[in-house]
């Protein structure tokens, strides 16, 4: 995330803008720029905008397209399988029986966050809880 920091630093330093908009997809992205800009005293209002998503619940994402049909096919079941209210272990034991690889799944402030490999495709999701 360092780098990803560094960048919209400077990026805001340059603008100078009084507001910045970033979407909850990469909701930790998004909290530790809302962080930043309070560390360093930047007189911005950093607002969250909700994922947008398909019709059938996967995040929208480039990385989309990487993935083959049969992929897209099960894609969907993975943010399906974050809002299913279940413990952790049987959304991991879900999404491994669908074809994931799962990296992480944690509960953390209210939210759930994931990641998951499908195919050679690496998806993040996280919601509120």
């Amino acid at each position: 995330f360092e780098g990803v920091l560094t960048v919209v630093m400077k990026l805001l330093n340059i603008v100078q803008p009084h507001r910045t908009y970033f979407g909850e997809k990469d909701y930790q992205q998004f909290e530790l720029i809302e962080s930043m800009c309070k560390s360093f005293f930047m007189n911005i209002n950093i607002i969250s905008c909700k994922t947008i998503r398909e019709k059938d619940g996967l995040a929208f994402s480039s990385r989309n397209l990487l993935l083959n049909d049969n992929e897209r096919d099960i894609a969907p079941n993975f943010y399906k399988t974050l809002v299913s209210k279940k413990s952790v272990e049987e959304m991991t034991q879900d999404l491994e029986n669908f074809g994931f690889i799962v990296e992480y799944i944690e509960k953390k402030n209210n939210r759930i966050f994931g990641a998951v490999k499908l195919g050679k495709v690496r998806l993040i999701d996280n919601e509120t809880l």
